[in-house]
């Protein structure tokens, strides 16, 4: 089994692909020495895997979860690919096309940033999480719950943007439908 050396070395290698940190790049290292995970999106998920030695978390094709050596630590990354229905696949273009490179790796500027961590706080979780409602209330400068106000937020940006909300390939992704139907209502006004 491969083993990369440091994460250093594993974004070194990352950096040579199109790809982007898609959350949590803040408290990356913190994250993982807690038990998290590495989320990102790239173009070509079958090159990347290859090229990074990712291995399968779970023996199913429908899943995006993998996992890599780092050392003697095995470090779970998910890994998106452009069109795999994890968010509209224009704005997962748009993400990629205006990514920074940022302490080693690329991350996504903050409007994408902002936006799409509030898409997966509403739409890939069933609950808020809390430290993902002081992140977003530092990041929009206002209150971020489970109401209107909030869905009309992501909403109008969607809307303005012309993102309609896929239903994603990875069958391991957890997709709130009640919070979908609110949002959709808003997005096609």
């Amino acid at each position: 089994m491969w083993k990369w050396n440091s994460l250093k070395d594993l974004f070194g290698k990352l950096n040579e692909m199109e790809y982007v940190i898609l959350r949590n790049h803040e408290t990356l290292e913190e994250e993982i020495s807690m038990g998290g995970d590495i989320d990102i999106l790239c173009l070509k998920k079958a090159y990347v895997v290859d090229q990074i030695h990712a291995d399968k978390r779970i023996l199913r094709d429908e899943t995006f979860n993998y996992f890599i050596m780092v050392k003697d630590k095995k470090i779970p990354i998910d890994i998106r690919e452009v069109g795999d229905g994890y968010y509209d696949e224009k704005w997962e273009k748009n993400m990629l096309n205006k990514r920074i490179k940022t302490a080693g790796f690329y991350i996504m500027d903050e409007e994408n940033y902002k936006y799409s961590l509030l898409y997966h706080a509403l739409l890939h979780k069933f609950e808020i999480k809390e430290t993902y409602i002081y992140r977003l209330k530092d990041m929009f400068g206002i209150e971020i719950g489970n109401d209107d106000n909030t869905y009309k937020l992501l909403g109008n940006y969607m809307r303005k943007m012309g993102y309609m909300i896929p239903i994603p390939v990875d069958k391991g992704v957890k997709f709130n439908r009640e919070k979908y139907k609110k949002i959709c209502e808003i997005i096609e006004l």
